[in-house]
């Protein structure tokens, strides 16, 4: 038996509402955007796909973005 097995799992939210959160974040940094303080890491965003709002200078970052981001993140 490993040390494993014995470790209690405690979950506070369903996977449901996990779900509906991402979901949630994604319309909003794709809709609203997000405020970047670093010059060099908006080019960056902005060079990989994201746009910037004029109006706001907000970065948008687009759904297909943020999926690139976390496949290469679960690929490492």
């Amino acid at each position: 038996m490993s040390n494993a097995s014995l470790r209690p799992t405690v979950r506070f939210l369903s996977r449901e509402l996990i779900e509906r959160i991402i979901e949630q974040a994604r319309d909003v940094i794709g809709g609203l955007g997000i405020e970047v303080q670093n010059e060099e890491v908006t080019e960056l965003l902005l060079s990989t796909g994201a746009e910037r709002d004029h109006n706001t200078g907000r970065v948008l970052i687009p759904e297909a973005l943020v999926e690139r981001a976390l496949e290469s993140a679960r690929s490492t």
